[in-house]
């Protein structure tokens, strides 16, 4: 999170892998709670984040 600024704690990121189909997306914990309340969003679960050697964050849809 070095490049927004954020520290990861308090950083609200949403993965979403094809924006024309939102049946599922991929969210920071710091979002969980507004995604539990939201009558129209079920949290089904964590995915930890991996990265490559290189640094680079792998998809969500990939681990799940």
């Amino acid at each position: 999170m070095r490049t927004c600024g954020q520290p990861w704690a308090t950083a609200k990121i949403c993965f979403i892998e094809n924006t024309l189909r939102l049946s599922k997306i991929w969210i920071s914990p710091s979002l969980r709670a507004e995604a539990e309340a939201h009558p129209r969003l079920t949290v089904s679960g964590e995915v930890p984040l991996r990265f490559s050697e290189c640094g680079v964050i792998e998809k969500p849809w990939a681990l799940s």
